[in-house]
């Protein structure tokens, strides 16, 4: 069995091995989903008062008592997220991290400004709940994250092999 020092080495030398194209592609996807997350967040989920779980939820609800944009909260509540990515589980994961966190926070603040897609509160949700579910499918598929939970819950897989992934976030949220 591999220890974990082992798993984090070949993970490092695998995003050394990428060529210029398939790093642009996944980038571009990573842009892409996030755009898409901030659109769930900034025109569906935050303007209806709903809060999804995690570091986003936690963000929309103290944006309702701190005068500080949600964008600006999901980006500082991840940041010791991220710092203990890099300890866990290497720069090369987290580098793709940091970077949808980073485009996630700024899309959310600048769609802000678009207000409510709709204040039909179901179809909010349905919109939002599928767009932010999606987005972040993708980004997971990119071999990111986008911040968060999703780190914590990586981490905690490698911990319970035996647990499935939507079972560690359905209790972590």
């Amino acid at each position: 069995m591999e220890t974990d020092k082992i798993k984090k080495e070949k993970k490092n030398k695998n995003f050394y091995k990428k060529s210029k194209t398939e790093w642009i592609k996944k980038y571009i996807i990573i842009t892409v989903a996030a755009f898409c997350f901030s659109v769930a967040v900034s025109l569906f989920i935050d303007p209806n008062n709903m809060a999804p779980g995690g570091v986003t939820g936690i963000a929309i609800i103290l944006n309702r008592v701190i005068p500080v944009s949600t964008g600006t909260l999901i980006f500082l509540l991840n940041v010791p997220i991220l710092v203990f990515a890099i300890w866990k589980f290497g720069l090369g994961f987290t580098v793709s991290t940091v970077y949808a966190t980073l485009l996630i926070s700024t899309f959310t603040n600048m769609l802000q400004s678009f207000g409510a897609a709709t204040h039909d509160r179901l179809l909010a949700a349905i919109a939002g709940g599928i767009l932010s579910a999606v987005s972040i499918g993708t980004i997971f598929k990119s071999g990111a994250t986008t911040g968060g939970l999703d780190i914590v819950v990586k981490a905690l897989r490698l911990k319970l092999p035996h647990l499935k992934t939507g079972n560690i976030f359905f209790i972590a949220d």
